[in-house]
């Protein structure tokens, strides 16, 4: 039945032209998964995912959302401010708090005919005090800190691309979002290559989804983790106007 409602979801949306946006608000072509794909110079995204307790870090044992800010301004260079919403105790468990955090990108290699894309990053490296992803704290919110390495290589194949990554995350902290091995596929159909199929591994579960995209600037995307629990998310991506276009 959860297979069937997910083949479901993709024959809805398999007509729509796709591109696939993170749940952590970066750019690249997975889904809960960093990967190496990198958004044009100048490009800028805003907008929410709802995100179910299965995609959260142990510390955050509940369903939430989040809104986040992207911008590429450097070919190289990306940077992205999200706010997650938190439960606090003393407001009978409601969400009326946020976490704030910054993920960083940085591209060491582009992708070329044989070579794969390079990506380093780091996800919620800032703390109110100090920059860290390493100490240990219980005190310290830094509930997705992390840095990792990433490769991806698209396949072109009878005109459909395949889309192969593969990386590692480094978290130290009590309960992580991800640490370890990470791995996804992407599949885009020659008849209708911007939608995206994906499948990945983000360290702890298997999700699966698509992604689409609507008049050219709003991006959708569905999957579901461990074919249990849905997550959903939608943004607006645009180009600002730099250097290099004056």
């Amino acid at each position: 039945m959860k297979v069937s409602f997910f083949l479901v979801i993709i024959g809805a949306f398999y007509w729509l032209n796709g591109a696939a946006q993170q749940t952590a608000g970066t750019s690249g072509c997975l889904l809960n998964t960093p990967s190496a794909d990198f958004n044009p110079d100048g490009t800028f995204s805003f907008g929410s995912n709802y995100l179910p307790e299965t995609v959260m870090p142990g510390r955050l044992d509940y369903s939430t959302g989040n809104f986040f800010l992207n911008i590429t301004y450097f070919s190289f260079l990306e940077l992205t401010y999200r706010m997650t919403l938190l439960k606090m105790e003393r407001n009978d468990n409601k969400m009326t708090n946020q976490d704030r955090s910054v993920s960083v990108r940085v591209r060491l290699l582009k992708e070329s005919k044989i070579l794969p894309a390079f990506v380093v990053g780091g996800n919620d490296i800032l703390t109110s005090s100090f920059l860290t992803v390493f100490a240990n704290n219980k005190n310290v919110n830094q509930y997705f800190g992390s840095l990792y390495g990433v490769a991806t290589k698209n396949i072109p194949l009878s005109g459909n691309i395949i889309g192969l990554t593969l990386g590692y995350e480094y978290a130290h902290n009590e309960a992580p979002q991800f640490s370890g091995v990470m791995a996804g596929v992407r599949f885009s159909p020659a008849f209708y290559k911007p939608l995206s199929i994906i499948v990945e591994y983000d360290s702890f579960n298997v999700n699966a989804g698509v992604s689409i995209l609507l008049f050219k600037h709003f991006y959708f995307q569905t999957f579901t983790s461990e074919f249990n629990n849905i997550s959903v998310g939608i943004a607006y991506r645009g180009q600002l106007k730099t250097l290099k276009n004056n």
